[in-house]
């Protein structure tokens, strides 16, 4: 297995195994021989990114695209690297590319919807996930993702329809039963958003957030010593959680435990 294409097709192979430091020693040894080899540089690119190097991963994957600028997957690659720069407008660039090349690319319509969400432009954001979804209607990250836009849209009938469907197609994910609960809490429906917030925290019990969540929700449903407990593991799991300490202040307040509670308020206003 000498030839570089042949070296290719292993690495590749490689790196869909997950064995990501072995394709990036392949990719170099073909770059030693053929620095201009754009598969080998668009791989290493890839490669770099996922190993936490996305400066290098952006030269890689930018010198492959001035050796091949018709590669949508390059660009859209390219627009990840971006991102994990923070060089958001650039990454919109590239994901633009991609798709002006690949029309129907779901992947890039995807990843362009979330950076047009860090940019503030919802409705954009919104109108991506859509046209991801329509090209591919089973990506459940797609739908919890809208699920999170049109949440902060106030639309949140919406909002559950999106995390229903993601929880219909991945009924694991914890981050869809998390944002389902708070969709719930805030239409009103304690109960069931207790239900999404203890299915979140049984998929993962280190969700910090989902157990404040929770305690609130225990708190509405005057079941106060179910919510402190809550609290309590909030802070287990985040000490310095401003917001867990806050609401256990509140709580204990309520319960008349005035020294307990004003001690939880110092805590909070310390941090």
């Amino acid at each position: 297995m000498n030839a570089p294409q042949d070296l290719l097709r292993h690495a590749r192979a490689l790196h869909q195994q997950g064995m990501l430091a072995e394709a990036g020693t392949i990719c170099g040894s073909i770059l030693r021989s053929q620095p201009n080899n754009a598969d080998a540089l668009h791989l290493a690119g890839i490669v770099a990114l996922q190993t936490g190097r996305p400066q290098q991963g952006v030269e890689l994957i930018g010198k492959a695209l001035r050796l091949n600028a018709r590669n949508a997957a390059a660009h859209s690659d390219l627009g990840a690297g971006l991102r994990a720069l923070q060089r958001h407008k650039e990454a919109l660039a590239s994901y633009d590319r991609a798709i002006a090349l690949k029309p129907d690319y779901a992947r890039a319509y995807y990843n362009r919807a979330i950076v047009l969400a860090d940019l503030q432009r919802h409705a954009e954001a919104l109108a991506s996930y859509d046209r991801a979804i329509t090209l591919r209607p089973d990506h459940a990250e797609a739908h919890a993702n809208r699920g999170a836009i049109l949440a902060g849209l106030r639309r949140d009938e919406d909002a559950l329809a999106a995390y229903d469907r993601a929880i219909a197609l991945k009924p694991d994910h914890a981050r869809a039963h998390y944002n389902r609960g708070a969709v719930l809490a805030a239409l009103q429906r304690p109960a069931d958003a207790l239900a999404s917030y203890d299915r979140a925290i049984a998929l993962q019990p280190d969700h910090a957030e989902a157990h404040i969540n929770r305690g609130v929700v225990l708190a509405d449903l005057h079941r106060p010593d179910e919510a402190l407990a809550s609290y309590d593991r909030a802070i287990g799991l985040r000490p310095n959680h401003a917001d867990a300490h806050y609401n256990r202040a509140k709580l204990l307040a309520d319960l008349q435990r005035h020294a307990d509670a004003l001690t939880s308020f110092d805590r909070a206003i310390a941090l």
